[in-house]
């Protein structure tokens, strides 16, 4: 099943909810939380989609501490957000989780006026990446620079693999 999310934005019912460290986390289309759940993504597209400005993380998804992330055939265009993965937030946190991007692409994204984000995707935790066939195009960072890391990778360990789409990742 395909589907489409335009112009999205995470938007606090009041200041109370600001405070609460979940609710500021981000995800202006999807926001996915818990252990023992997956999140599957497919031939979607996410566009004009929004975490709060100046601090929150992931414009289209945020992912945290979801078992297994799966996004194959989807674009990606013109989200931001105020931190970390102006289009994705993917925090493995800890355990056996795997993240696999397929055959996806990532155009327009990321505020060059807004001096805090940092990336355009944001990957943390995950014991195996899988990166196949991911087209990255005028994305941009804080500060109007061309994105010098459209992916940025922390806590990351175990196995890593990245291909330019001919399926050889194993």
């Amino acid at each position: 099943v395909s589907s489409t999310f335009v112009d999205c934005s995470l938007v606090y019912p009041n200041d109370a909810e600001k405070e609460d460290k979940k609710s500021w986390l981000g995800g202006g289309a999807i926001y996915a939380a818990g252990d023992a759940s997956t999140l599957t993504v497919r031939d979607s597209t996410f566009t004009r989609c929004t975490a709060p400005d100046g601090e929150g993380n992931g414009g289209a998804i945020v992912a945290a501490e979801v078992r297994d992330v799966e996004i194959t055939g989807s674009r990606v265009g013109e989200c931001s957000c105020g931190e970390h993965g102006g289009a994705f937030y993917l925090d493995g946190e800890s355990g056996s989780r795997t993240l696999s991007i397929r055959d996806t692409d990532f155009d327009q994204n990321g505020d060059q006026n807004d001096q805090k984000m940092r990336n355009v995707i944001t990957i943390r935790g995950f014991e195996h990446v899988e990166l196949v066939g991911i087209t990255a195009k005028d994305n941009s960072n804080g500060g109007g620079n061309e994105a010098s890391a459209v992916i940025e990778f922390t806590e990351f360990d175990k196995n890593f693999c990245a291909s330019p789409g001919d399926g050889q990742c194993e």
